[in-house]
């Protein structure tokens, strides 16, 4: 029975020190990833609001082209008519029909009208850039989702795998505990004590147990897939401890997508102004179209009357008093483009404190990461003489539950630094806009 307690501690302390997986990239990851992207209901969404945005980038809804149209009328009356002339006569109709028919096909063409339809020309193409601008937001954190509970869940199967032998060891020693009472060089107190720390890790377990299937239906949420799918991982965490994260400020100021929809918005807001501005100034409109038009009526001084021919013309339009209504819209949007300017300013700093915090704690978490290595080195070192020890009667069971505590401690500090590590550097490629590229 100690030859078992012995196996059992023995693979607790070759896992103690786990191997440090180089960056590479990660397939499970990159296929859970792909499925998000295509089925998210977010990256879904973004994706149709590009479509329409795109849809509305047209010439057309700039004011740019001309408006032709088609119009036609035609009605019929009966009516009962009393009419006097001048000349004292009168007319009586009873029943007298009348009709009308006509037609018309003409063209409108606003030439002119205070460079308003420059302005909308360049808010169409800019709300299509934020639009796609918005997929790829959608689409990193999307990413950045997927893959932080992805690692949660690998973490979490590691420490269950530690769990899982801790938990072995106290079952071999409640049986080892039995056996010495059995043969009379044990007590019941330790057997009852060895029981207790065997149903703790038992309900360790479960807990973690639960908590990993929690993560599971949560990547499947993300994914838009069946919720009850099972979810592989990989056996070990791909950490990049190499990653130059001094070369990355530029690209955060420039790629963050974040911080490019705020400086999209105070670009709309300002093209907002110059549109305005458009409706403080005359509109010049050209237009031109063909008549048709022909009536009959069975009473009056025309039975019949014929008209047709085109027209032509130009139109001025100025609005001279509205009340203040276009001035005070333009002082308004003049303050909301102030406004978007100064949000974009909270956001560039936003994002930069954003980055140095993330650095700050990849920097830190690579030295936790080689502490914690260190630290489960030494307490598996400690382990070997404890066992011998207990082996030999000169510690208690008590005394080698606390170390067997100890010794897991060190060993889910590892997984949790490993975890920290990872999670900054996805931090780090999220605030640089490269985090699909770098899953992908």
């Amino acid at each position: 029975m100690l030859k078992k307690i012995s196996a059992g501690f023995c693979l607790i302390l070759v896992s103690v020190v786990p191997i440090l997986t180089l960056h590479a990239q990660d397939k499970a990851l990159k296929s859970l990833v792909e499925t998000a992207l295509q089925k998210n209901y977010g990256v879904r969404l973004a994706r149709v609001d590009q479509d329409i945005a795109e849809n509305e980038n047209t010439l057309g809804n700039a004011g740019f082209t001309p408006n032709v149209y088609i119009d036609g009328d035609y009605r019929r009356s009966i009516r009962e008519s009393e009419q006097e002339f001048v000349s004292g006569d009168r007319q009586e109709v009873s029943g007298g029909r009348s009709s009308n028919l006509s037609g018309a096909i003409g063209v409108e063409w606003t030439i002119f009208d205070g460079f308003k339809m420059f302005a909308e020309r360049e808010k169409l193409q800019t709300q299509a850039l934020l639009g796609k601008t918005t997929v790829r937001y959608y689409i990193e954190q999307t990413v950045l989702d997927v893959s932080a509970v992805y690692y949660e869940l690998m973490k979490g199967r590691a420490m269950l795998q530690e769990l899982q032998t801790v938990y072995d060891v106290s079952r071999e020693r409640l049986e080892l505990e039995e056996k010495r009472k059995e043969v009379g060089t044990g007590n019941m107190l330790e057997v009852h004590r060895a029981r207790i720390n065997m149903l703790s890790d038992s309900v360790q377990l479960v807990r973690f147990r639960a908590d990993l299937k929690n993560y599971e239906i949560e990547v499947n949420r993300l994914m838009a897939v069946d919720l009850e799918n099972d979810i592989a991982t990989e056996d070990d965490f791909r950490v990049n401890p190499g990653l130059n994260t001094d070369d990355m400020l530029e690209s955060v100021l420039t790629k963050n997508t974040e911080l490019n929809q705020t400086q999209i918005q105070q670009l709309l807001e300002e093209q907002n102004v110059k549109s305005r501005r458009g409706n403080l100034m005359p509109e010049v409109m050209l237009f031109g179209s063909y008549n048709f038009d022909r009536s009959t009526s069975d009473f009056g001084f025309l039975l019949s009357n014929r008209q047709y021919g085109p027209q032509f013309g130009v139109s001025l339009r100025f609005n001279l008093y509205d009340g203040g209504k276009e001035r005070t819209a333009m002082q308004t949007a003049k303050l909301q483009a102030e406004n978007a300017q100064i949000s974009a300013e909270e956001k560039k700093t936003d994002v930069k404190a954003a980055f140095f915090t993330a650095d700050q704690n990849y920097k830190s978490a690579k030295q936790e990461l080689l502490l914690a290595q260190m630290n489960a080195e030494e307490a598996g070192k400690l382990e070997e003489i404890a066992l011998e020890q207990y082996k030999t009667g000169l510690i208690t069971s008590l005394e080698f539950r606390q170390l067997q505590l100890e010794v897991l401690q060190a060993k889910l500090q590892v997984v949790e630094a490993k975890f920290d590590l990872k999670q900054s550097e996805l931090m780090l490629h999220r605030l640089a806009g490269s985090l699909p590229e770098e899953i992908l």
